[in-house]
């Protein structure tokens, strides 16, 4: 038994169970398990250096932090999550908030307060209005809305973005900042915030009107009938000493599944275990016009179809029925955020095609068309340092409705 160990999830003892030597036979074997060892031994190399240093770099700071302010954002954020979780019916799935609800989680405070410092940290601070700022940017969502659970969650990312801006401030003091390889990360990242800001900014300056969002709701939420809906098992032959024959057989008391199997000449329901499948009573002619007026467990043939002659079995019903749409006042949340987004999309749009013409945008079609390009999807990771990893660059999604609106911009202009 090894002594206990402690983990995030809590302590654990293993004991060694049993072992499976494996033997490695070829260079290769032997030269992946040596890059595996050597892999796993760096890794907890790393681990061990990161808790040493997190322990002694942050080992007697203390940083100040404004309680009341983290008290008015706790129940200012618990109101919004709790009446989004009520109003959309959430339950036992996490409530997001969107940009729009931290549009409207800002403008709840007044200029002075926002402005107020919420953490003070060794070099600079920190207002309210600039950690609601992250909050958004990195999202911020809860499945329990009640203040208390609110309040830990929150505790939970004020130190968070504390440890995060103290590690960075230690990172600017040696220099990293200044090495190419961080630089030109650096560069990358900023270009894609600077994105998500516009769109941000984009989105909170779009105008959805309550007429909007009901003609949205009523082009997709209308009333639907659904039809009689009924199975039946079915024996299909070109014979009549054949269908005689069956008939006797059901009268003997053989299953109608077991003959329709073994007789039938439709390939489809023979595969399907002598049934049809539920279908509307408008279809398959007379014997779904027959099987509207059957009881389940009735039998009915033959009767005469254009394959040949049928004998059937009604096994299941479902009666016709009429589903109302949802509420308006369900989805009106939702879909004034769709239509926000939209909006949102047509004026980035036109907006990238315009600084596509302004600054010369062109494109090398020659050197795009060799850019080797695979099926095989792939994700890569970067690892920062001590611990803790990002996406190799930033996940964005594709982006090509400018490139159309830009080539006819420069027709005109041409």
């Amino acid at each position: 038994y090894t002594p206990p160990i402690f983990t995030e999830d809590g302590f654990y003892i293993f004991r060694l169970a049993n072992k499976i030597e494996t033997p490695l036979l070829t260079e290769k074997e032997r030269d992946e398990a040596r890059n595996t060892v050597k892999k796993t031994i760096e890794a907890r190399k790393e681990k061990e250096l990161y808790n040493n240093f997190y322990r002694t770099f942050f080992y007697n700071k203390k940083i100040e932090t404004d309680g009341d302010l983290v008290k008015q954002l706790t129940l200012k954020l618990s109101g919004i999550l709790t009446e989004k979780k009520d109003s959309l019916k959430i339950s036992g799935n996490p409530v997001y908030l969107s940009p729009a609800d931290f549009y409207n989680l800002k403008v709840s405070f007044d200029d002075n307060t926002l402005a107020s410092s919420l953490i003070d940290l060794n070099e600079s601070t920190v207002t309210l209005k600039d950690f609601i700022n992250q909050l958004a940017f990195e999202g911020f969502n809860s499945e329990k809305t009640d203040v208390e659970s609110v309040f830990i969650l929150l505790n939970s990312r004020v130190r968070k973005f504390i440890e995060e801006e103290l590690l960075a401030e230690e990172g600017f003091k040696r220099g990293l900042d200044k090495l190419p390889g961080v630089r030109s990360q650096l560069g990358i990242w900023k270009e894609n915030y600077l994105y998500q800001l516009m769109q941000s900014k984009y989105l909170d300056s779009v105008d959805v009107s309550e007429e909007e969002v009901f003609n949205y709701y009523s082009e997709r939420h209308k009333e639907e009938n659904y039809p009689l809906l009924v199975n039946v098992i079915e024996v299909l032959t070109d014979s009549l000493s054949a269908i005689e024959e069956i008939l006797n057989e059901i009268e003997r008391g053989k299953d109608i599944r077991q003959l329709a199997i073994e007789h039938t000449k439709r390939s489809w329901v023979k595969t399907n275990d002598g049934e049809f499948g539920l279908f509307p009573v408008y279809m398959h002619g007379e014997i779904g016009k027959i099987a509207e007026t059957m009881n389940i467990g009735e039998i009915y043939g033959p009767l005469k179809v254009p394959e040949g002659y049928s004998v059937f079995k009604l096994i299941d019903k479902k009666e016709e029925k009429t589903i109302s749409p949802e509420p308006f006042e369900k989805v009106r949340e939702d879909y004034i955020e769709k239509i926000g987004y939209k909006k949102t999309r047509v004026m980035l749009t036109n907006h990238t095609a315009d600084l596509a013409v302004k600054y010369g945008v062109s494109i090398n079609e020659e050197v795009l068309k060799n850019i080797p390009v695979t099926n095989i999807n792939a994700f890569g990771f970067r690892h920062l340092g001590f611990g803790g990893r990002i996406t190799a660059a930033p996940l964005i999604a594709p982006d090509n409705e400018w490139v159309e609106k830009w080539i006819r911009k420069m027709d005109v202009i041409q």
